[in-house]
């Protein structure tokens, strides 16, 4: 069972050690999911894409009921899974490392995509992107230059 540390690590985005992130993740349903045959792996993953849709479907249709018929659910709901294909490349690139900024940057997205409403809404969409791109810069400096953050200046 995770201490109350490992979790106050992970909600400060602590650099944690990959044991303790599995410790507190590795438990439970994702310990289920792995401990399975492939057949079962396919269900759960198969599960959790259709409640994926089914809620960007639901946004989606509560926006147009909503806001007088306004198309604008359909276009965060396509943003938000061409940002999650987005952030998987990334993830699978190296260039994000640890899952709890990952989580970070997820939240964070999907705050932006919809915070601005029907007025501000490019706004939003303009914080996310410019966000991403500050993530890939230092990703490819920190692959790049490794030795930037030591560099003593006398």
């Amino acid at each position: 069972m995770p201490s109350i540390h490992d979790i106050f690590d992970m909600i400060t985005i602590g650099k944690i050690s990959e044991k303790k992130m599995m410790n507190a993740f590795g438990r439970g349903f994702q310990r289920i999911a792995m401990d399975n045959s492939t057949a079962v792996k396919l269900m759960i993953n198969g599960g959790l894409l259709l409640i994926y849709v089914g809620v960007l479907f639901l946004y989606s249709w509560l926006v147009y009921d909503l806001d007088a018929g306004s198309k604008l659910g359909v276009v965060s709901s396509i943003a938000v899974a061409i940002n999650d294909i987005y952030l998987y490349m990334m993830y699978n690139a190296r260039i994000i490392n640890r899952i709890s900024l990952l989580s970070l940057i997820i939240f964070c997205s999907r705050l932006f995509i919809m915070l601005g409403g029907s007025d501000y809404w490019l706004y939003g969409y303009l914080v996310i992107y410019v966000w991403l791109e500050c993530i890939i810069a230092l990703g490819i400096v920190e692959k790049r230059l490794p030795y930037n953050t030591e560099l003593n200046i006398n």
